[in-house]
């Protein structure tokens, strides 16, 4: 299914069952180590990433 519509055009909850039913999925653009949340930070200071940045906290 394409998807267009404006994030401000759709209510939170029609987002959450478009999720849940795989119609929309996040863009990540990297995904960091803890250990490198200094990287991860600076990353996002750039403004250079299409997408969102992860932070992994492995237990």
């Amino acid at each position: 299914m394409a998807f267009a519509a404006a994030r401000s055009e759709l209510s939170s909850t029609t987002r959450a069952k478009m999720a849940k039913a795989g119609e929309i999925h996040p863009v990540v653009d990297e995904t960091y180590p803890l250990r490198d949340l200094h990287a991860a930070e600076l990353a996002f200071l750039e403004k250079s990433h299409m997408g969102k940045i992860g932070v992994a906290i492995s237990g």
